[in-house]
């Protein structure tokens, strides 16, 4: 899994305080739309998991391209406009992908077709004049044993 886990730090930090404002004020309004989409999230998790489960990048890639479709719903004007040219390039090479963090943040996760795919993608993004130059590729990998604690 970890060989097509790509981690691109867009270059843009974002304080996501005014985008949970809106999105709380929404939420006490109990605007249909944001309530149905509440739900929408949580079967989009529960998908996500079963996906997770038996390794299916595909399945994971729809869940994170669902996920992220969702969360511009609950908090319009989350996704910068070069973040869009960004994720339309790499599109084709990935099975999905999203912008982590409440408001954006600065990075965002993608799966890719392929393994051991971010050079590619990395020189798709550097080939391009519309982007902004401070888009950086990193390497990241999927702990196996996860978080363990020792009482001494």
């Amino acid at each position: 899994f970890s060989r097509h886990l790509v981690l691109i730090y867009t270059g843009k930090t974002r304080l996501a305080r005014n985008l949970l404002q809106n999105v709380l004020r929404n939420w006490y309004a109990r605007h249909p739309e944001i309530v149905a989409n509440a739900d929408a999230l949580t079967w989009t998790a529960e998908e996500c998991a079963t996906a997770c489960k038996s390794l299916d990048l595909a399945g994971i890639g729809a869940c994170l391209d669902k996920y992220w479709a969702q969360k511009k719903l609950m908090a319009p004007g989350c996704e910068p406009a070069f973040v869009a040219t960004l994720m339309s390039i790499l599109r084709p090479h990935s099975h999905g992908m999203a912008l982590a963090g409440a408001g954006g943040g600065g990075f965002m996760y993608v799966i890719s077709k392929e393994p051991d795919a971010r050079a590619a993608m990395e020189a798709l993004v550097a080939a391009r004049n519309d982007l902004p130059k401070d888009i950086r590729f990193h390497r990241v990998e999927i702990d196996p044993i996860g978080l363990s604690e020792r009482l001494e």
